[in-house]
């Protein structure tokens, strides 16, 4: 097994930058960019292709599990899946082949339970391996909440862990349960459930679609405007801004004539359209594209890592995946 290793002082090199509004930070490379393609770390390790392979790398850039696999993704629960032989299986953190490689897709494990495709229809896994909800839906995803949204026959029901139809798949639209409710639509109007399959916010035409909720909030676009409600279903506020998301740690990403920024809870902008991208808070930063350049700013829009990368993705425990000179790398921020 052949091991590779990342030179602990490339690594651990300082590099000092100076934002476009003269401020000045500093931060480090964890880990050179040295690879064609990277996830973020999830369970101290990270996936990376490396010579057209994939495999596992810890926070030194060490090689735990050698880039062997056809394709790989993020470990949850102790578990990744991998592509072997044209099919997907999964592995734990030694690389062993717990759950073999049998599957046309998978996804990760969540609350124990992960869904694969087989025949072309999706069902779900245990742990174990073993096909607990048979592989009947026409879509599934992951367990949320202890539910899982599935379709059959054309509509949409959510299934609690031993496969039981415990809310009637019978919506048009549907949405994974967050924060306790789940967005649906039915006869062309929206509403939101609870676990129990009852309405908490009645379903209505006023509303052309909606998502689930993110810290209390919800979007919502009516008559064609994006909007937030609370859990209350009361509108906050509506936004005459082209694209809105999700809020994240109090904030959410707007953009408005191709420019992006970030407005609070009240729908005022905390931070003015000025950027030509951007992702959501996350750790207290959020990466920003500034002439064509990625970089990270605080929660005043106040520049703490220059815009000097060709990609970036948003901070996770303390690390954030960066791509410059065509390859990729990670980066910490230095206190």
């Amino acid at each position: 097994m052949k091991t590779y290793k990342t030179i602990l002082l490339a690594a651990l090199f300082l590099v000092m930058g100076t934002a476009a509004m003269g401020q000045r930070t500093a931060y480090s490379f964890l880990i050179p960019a040295k690879y064609d393609w990277a996830t973020p770390f999830s369970e101290g390790l990270a996936v990376v292709q490396d010579g057209g392979k994939f495999g596992f790398i810890d926070k030194t850039g060490k090689f735990i599990i050698p880039a062997t696999y056809e394709d790989a993704w993020l470990f949850s629960e102790g578990l990744a899946p991998v592509k072997v032989n044209g099919k997907y299986g999964y592995i734990d953190k030694s690389g062993k082949l717990v759950i073999p490689a049998k599957y046309e897709s998978v996804d990760g494990f969540s609350n124990g339970m992960a869904m694969v495709q087989t025949g072309g229809k999706y069902g779900y896994i245990n742990q174990r391996g073993e096909m607990v909800v048979p592989a009947k839906y026409e879509t599934a995803e992951a367990f949320s909440e202890g539910l899982a949204l599935v379709k059959t026959n054309g509509k949409y029901g959510y299934i609690n862990a031993s496969g039981k139809l415990v809310i009637p798949a019978k919506y048009d639209l549907a949405g994974s349960f967050k924060e306790g409710m789940a967005p649906v639509k039915v006869d062309k109007q929206w509403g939101y459930i609870n676990p129990q399959g009852n309405y908490v916010i009645a379903p209505t035409d006023e509303y052309d679609f909606a998502e689930p909720f993110s810290e209390g909030i919800a979007f919502i676009r009516t008559n064609y405007t994006s909007g937030y409600i609370n859990t209350k279903g009361e509108l906050l506020f509506l936004s005459s801004h082209e694209n809105s998301g999700a809020f994240s740690e109090g904030m959410v990403d707007f953009s408005i004539d191709g420019m992006c920024g970030f407005l609070n809870t009240e729908g005022l902008a905390g931070i003015p359209e000025q950027f030509e991208d951007a992702l959501p808070f996350s750790e207290g930063l959020a990466a920003v594209r500034l002439n064509g350049k990625w970089g990270f700013v605080d929660r005043t829009g106040k520049v703490i890592i220059p815009a000097v990368f060709d990609d970036a993705t948003s901070f996770r425990d303390g690390v954030a995946k960066v791509e410059t000179g065509g390859k990729v790398g990670f980066i910490r921020l230095v206190k």
